[in-house]
């Protein structure tokens, strides 16, 4: 499954399948049984099964990762013991696709607060990503153009703060307020708008 939120288990609302993901079945001496891949649907099926100890291995798809099973620890394998006869079912993985958090800052060169064609990007601005408990997990600069990434951000609630360059002050910026932050929601494979900053240069007067 398609781990939205990337909490590591299956909520309400979630339900989206990877299809073409790699499942490997070895059995209790670790040698190989059986290899498939899913379907359409994300399922996948063993079929003609001794009794006995096995471990269901997955390899998370491409631009994918693994944020829990339905045993528990994140390492996408999952141990099942099958008695004769027996169908073991519900042996699920739960993915999540990391994005790019990005944005730019501009500089609103007549401080309307807004951004119009020929206002160009200011370039050496930091700008620092905060996870929902205000911790950074990233700092970095804006380059040439104005722009910076965050990359591979795994699913939550972020919040991008822009420090002023010097000789500028904010304007304003996509979040709303003019408080230089932006939060942004990040889900599985889903990019948020992106979080932009605009600063009107000062001036002096001699």
């Amino acid at each position: 499954y398609e781990d939205e939120n990337g909490n590591g288990s299956l909520e309400f609302g979630e339900g989206g399948t990877l299809a073409g993901a790699t499942v490997t079945l070895l059995d209790d001496n670790g040698d190989q049984v059986a290899t498939t891949v899913t379907g359409p649907d994300g399922s996948f099926l063993f079929g003609g099964l001794e009794p006995g100890d096995y471990s269901v291995i997955e390899l998370d798809p491409a631009g994918y990762q693994s944020s829990g099973d339905v045993d528990g620890p994140t390492d996408g394998q999952v141990d099942v013991t099958l008695g004769t006869g027996e169908n073991s079912t519900g042996n699920d993985f739960y993915d999540f696709a990391p994005i790019t958090v990005a944005g730019t800052v501009y500089e609103d060169t007549n401080g309307n607060g807004t951004i119009e064609p020929g206002e160009p990007g200011i370039p050496g601005v930091t700008v620092t990503l905060l996870d929902d408990n205000g911790d950074p997990v990233g700092t970095t600069t804006t380059g040439p153009d104005g722009s910076y990434t965050f990359p591979d951000v795994p699913p939550g609630d972020y919040t991008v703060v822009e420090t002023d360059p010097v000789d500028h002050d904010s304007t304003g910026d996509t979040g709303g307020p003019n408080d230089n932050t932006i939060p942004v929601t990040v889900t599985s494979g889903d990019p948020p708008p992106s979080a932009d900053f605009y600063d009107v240069p000062l001036g002096t007067i001699a």
